[in-house]
């Protein structure tokens, strides 16, 4: 993987996951598989990379967390769900992305 291709999955790593728990809540693991079944791979975290990125999203009022149990009654797991906020956010980025990606596409090709 280049160099550019890190930094752009950097930039946009925040909006997916903000995408993802606006489609359903769920708790860490959950999301990091997810996240690498959907895009087939390319977005493989650790947990020790997805679970900074969560706290920030948090600090931020971007999202929030609670503990349940599944349907068996396991132990308990964090859950994260986007806030209000969060969602507003999250608009804002899909708008911001599809200008990026419409002028970025017209250029390259």
């Amino acid at each position: 993987m280049g160099e550019i291709d890190v930094k752009l999955k950097d930039v946009i790593l925040k909006t997916i996951i903000l995408k993802l728990l606006n489609d359903k809540e769920t708790y860490g693991s959950k999301l990091l598989n997810t996240l690498d079944n959907i895009s087939k791979g390319y977005y493989k975290l650790s947990e020790g990379s997805l679970y900074p990125l969560l706290y920030k999203l948090e600090e931020d009022k971007l999202i929030e967390n609670y503990w349940s149990t599944n349907e068996e009654g396991n132990m308990p797991k964090k859950y994260y769900k986007i806030t209000k906020l969060g969602k507003e956010k999250l608009k804002k980025q899909l708008e911001a992305w599809e200008i990026f990606k419409q002028r970025t596409e017209h250029i390259v090709k």
